[in-house]
Order: C-alpha cells, then sequence, then structure tokens
C-alpha cells in the first residue's frame, strides 16, 4: 500500500475531488449562506478606493453618487464652518440661526434631489422644504445661497481630506451593506411622494 492509499482510506485524491459534491449531503456549511450577506450584488465584494483628498476624487470615487456626495460634503463643511466660526465672519450677511436653518433645509432637499444613499436603504423622506409656500422656499434657498458664498469667501474652511473620507465612507458603507438605492427606485419613490 502506499501513502496516498492509506491515508484517503484506499482511494485517490482524484476519486475524493470527483466525488465530493455527491458526499456533501446537503450539509449547509457547503452551501452559500442564506441571509443578510447573501443578498449582496458582486460588486460589494470590491474594495473601497483609496481616501480621496479633493471634492473631484469624492465625485469619481463614490461613482454614481459622486455628485450627491460632493454636494453633501459641501453642505457639511458649511454646518461645521457655522457652528465653529462663522460668528467671526464679517462676510455673513444673516443671522447665526436663520443661516443655520436655512442651510440645514438646503441639505435636506438635496439629499433627497440627488438621492443621496441612506444607511437604512430607504430614501430620504421628503424635505421639510417642500412642505414650506414658494416664498418661503425662496427665500430659505436664498439665505442658503448667500451663506455658501460667505463660506467660500472664507477659504471654505472643514472642507478637508479627513472631512471628505468621513463622506466617502459613509457613502462606501451604503454600498457595500446594500443600503444605497439606484437612482431609479428613488425616482419611484419621488413619484409616490
Amino acid at each position: 500500500m502506499s501513502y496516498k492509499t492509506d491515508l484517503y482510506g484506499g482511494r485517490s485524491l482524484r476519486a475524493l475531488r470527483a466525488n465530493a459534491p455527491a458526499h456533501d449531503r446537503g450539509h449547509p456549511m457547503f452551501h452559500p449562506a442564506k441571509g443578510k450577506g447573501a443578498e449582496r450584488p458582486p460588486s460589494s465584494f470590491q474594495q473601497s478606493p483609496q481616501p480621496c483628498r479633493t471634492i473631484t476624487g469624492l465625485k469619481r470615487h463614490c461613482r454614481e453618487y459622486g455628485r450627491a456626495a460632493a454636494i453633501e460634503a459641501r453642505w457639511a463643511a458649511i454646518l461645521l464652518w457655522l457652528q465653529h466660526d462663522a460668528s467671526r465672519s464679517p462676510s455673513l450677511a444673516n443671522p447665526l440661526k436663520v443661516c443655520r436653518v436655512s442651510v440645514g433645509l438646503a441639505r435636506e432637499a438635496d439629499r433627497w434631489r440627488f438621492s443621496f444613499p441612506n444607511k437604512s436603504g430607504q430614501p430620504f423622506a421628503t424635505p421639510a422644504l417642500h412642505s414650506l409656500s414658494p416664498e418661503c422656499r425662496r427665500e430659505a434657498r436664498r439665505v442658503a445661497d448667500e451663506t455658501f458664498t460667505a463660506w467660500q469667501r472664507a477659504g471654505a474652511p472643514y472642507l478637508t481630506a479627513d472631512n471628505l473620507n468621513i463622506i466617502q465612507s459613509y457613502v462606501w458603507d451604503c454600498i457595500l451593506s446594500g443600503a444605497a438605492i439606484s437612482s431609479t427606485t428613488h425616482l419611484q419613490s419621488k413619484d409616490k411622494n
């Protein structure tokens, strides 16, 4: 008897490989798991890209969510600026509280409009800005735009590589977990609202 015969119980390695599917007897260990991870698309097994340093890099790395991610990064940076440094900025034309509310409303509306992914897998709810009168909507957008301009004049603070990477990580977490919804699904949900 040879070493192969003793080690494999009298069978050759070729015979074991050929008969392996017949011997698993339906054991769950030999079949793909069912559950949360089973529905993931093949793209979910790709690694996330390298950290980005610019808005352009963020757009490229976040693929179909690039535009939404870039807009989200800007609004997030503006809100951080309003929270920490804007009170010292002479270029702010409106009261700080009004700016915060207007920017928050604009951010929420842009998340919905540009299909920014939501970790829950559901599209964001219809923004509060849409429930306001047309006159109030225009005023809120005007204040948000003026705040955006003031933020740019201040040198676009808080739009740092670290903050861009937070947005990128969030988007990739949504993509990899399957929570990111396609834009067609999002548009269908907009039609229902």
